[in-house]
């Protein structure tokens, strides 16, 4: 099964798919007594090519944000000016936004024991304005 979605794909999705298997028969042997030997891990990884990430020219970014539009045009900024994951972004509150301390705090599961935890971010004067101005055209 590997083979052939490492023929009719790529190596790194079977690399990936073997990953998830393997991560499958590991929770098996914890939670329904499969046999200890998981058969995955002596699968060799497929060769891969990976391509390089493409990353826009910062140039590219703000003409974008240019066009963009209302909530949009605050995500943006905010994925900019925070590294922020998409997941982590769309999880915001807004008690997670301290504008008097100029903070801004993230919530991630990324950690060892996968614990749900939060970091405080700095919040950048720029990103902050947005943030006011996005908040009251919500609340209008």
């Amino acid at each position: 099964m590997l083979e052939i979605r490492a023929k009719e794909q790529s190596g790194n999705a079977a690399n990936k798919d073997k990953k998830d298997l393997r991560a499958a028969w590991n929770f098996g042997i914890k939670y329904f007594d499969m046999p200890k030997d998981n058969p995955f891990v002596a699968v060799e990884s497929f060769p891969m090519t990976q391509q390089p990430r493409y990353v826009p020219p910062e140039k590219d970014f703000w003409k974008v944000r240019d066009v963009a539009e209302g909530e949009d045009k605050v995500l943006l900024l905010t994925f900019l000016f925070t590294g922020a994951r998409r997941n982590e972004l769309f999880s915001l509150k807004w008690d997670d936004v301290d504008l008097a301390n100029s903070k801004i705090r993230f919530w991630t599961r990324k950690r060892k024991g996968g614990s749900f935890e939060y970091d405080w971010l700095p919040l950048i004067e720029r990103l902050a304005n947005a943030l006011v101005r996005s908040r009251q055209v919500e609340t209008e």
